[in-house]
């Protein structure tokens, strides 16, 4: 976003409004992602299986 966005949204509610719902579907998408991740780790640690280099391997795997 260029400077002059952040000045229109400054001005302009309707701007800001918009632009912030953008910024927060981002923002949820990734903690959607983290959470995600975060019960992969759970889980396979509750399953106990392998070293900690394969649950990393498994997660890359998984969230790419």
């Amino acid at each position: 976003m260029g400077d002059g966005m952040f000045q229109s949204e400054r001005v302009d509610l309707g701007t800001h409004v918009d632009l912030c719902a953008t910024r927060y579907r981002g923002v949820e998408a990734r903690l959607k992602r983290v959470e995600l991740m975060l019960y992969g780790i759970f889980l396979l640690l509750l399953l106990g299986e392998g070293t900690i280099g394969d649950l990393v391997k498994r997660l890359f795997n998984v969230a790419g």
